[in-house]
C-alpha cells in the first residue's frame, strides 16, 4: 500500500482525489513502516492478504505509536521476526493541533503484525494513539476512521467484518477504549457481515 492511502483509493474509486467517504477530504498519509521496524520490514513473514476478512480496532491505551512499536518489539523480541515492530497495519496520531488526527501507515498490510491473538492470519489491526477508557474522541477521528472504513471495504471486498479489538475471542482486553468503542458503534461502524455495512457501502 502507498504511503498515499486516501489518493490511492480514490483513484481506484474513480471519484477524485477530494472525497473518499462523505465527501471528507483526505489527508496524505506519512509510511513509517521502516521507522517502526527494528530489524527491517524484508524480514517480517508475508501473508495473504486475500485471507483477510477482518479488521481489529484498538486503541495504544496511552502513548504514541512509536512507543507500542517498541512495546510489540521487546514484548515478542523471542518470537521471530514477523512480531517486530509494531503490529498494526495502520494508525492515527494527534497530528499536535488537539484533536486533530492524521493517518500513519505503520506496518506492511501483507505481513501479519501480532495484534489479535490466535488470528493474525485472517485478521489486521488499526489503532489509535491514546487511551479511550479517558478520552473521548473527536468528530475529526471519527470521521478519519470512516474515510479510513469506506475506502479499506472498496479496495478488499473480502472484508466482511469490522470489531473492536474485545470481541477477538482469544484476546482478554477493554480494547479499544470504552468511549471510542461507544463513539464507533453509535455511528454503525462495526459489522460482522457485509450485508450490515451495505448502507455505509453505496452511500457514494
Amino acid at each position: 500500500m502507498t504511503a498515499d492511502f486516501f489518493k490511492t483509493a480514490a483513484l481506484a474509486l474513480g471519484i477524485g482525489t477530494v472525497g473518499v467517504a462523505g465527501g471528507y477530504m483526505y489527508k496524505d498519509t506519512a509510511d513509517k513502516t521502516d521507522e517502526y521496524s527494528r530489524v527491517g520490514v524484508e524480514n517480517y513473514i508475508d501473508a495473504d492478504i486475500s485471507k483477510v476478512d477482518t479488521w481489529f480496532l484498538h486503541h495504544t491505551a496511552g502513548g504514541d505509536l512509536s512507543q507500542a512499536a517498541l512495546y510489540h518489539t521487546v514484548s515478542k523480541e523471542f518470537g521471530g521476526h514477523e512480531w517486530d515492530g509494531i503490529a498494526y497495519s495502520y494508525g492515527w496520531e494527534d497530528n499536535g493541533s488537539k484533536g486533530d488526527y492524521y493517518l500513519v501507515n505503520t506496518r506492511p498490510i501483507d505481513t501479519k503484525g501480532n495484534q489479535a491473538a490466535k488470528n493474525n492470519t485472517r485478521s489486521r489491526g488499526a489503532v489509535v494513539a491514546g487511551n479511550f477508557d479517558e478520552l473521548e474522541p473527536t468528530e475529526d477521528l471519527l470521521l478519519e476512521i470512516e474515510t479510513w472504513l469506506y475506502a479499506t471495504l472498496k479496495l478488499y471486498p473480502k472484508v466482511t467484518s469490522f470489531q473492536p479489538h474485545n470481541k477477538n475471542p482469544h484476546s482478554n482486553t477493554a480494547c479499544p477504549g470504552s468511549k471510542l468503542e461507544k463513539a464507533v458503534k453509535k455511528r454503525g461502524l462495526f459489522f460482522t457481515s457485509r450485508s450490515e455495512i451495505q448502507w455505509f457501502i453505496k452511500r457514494q
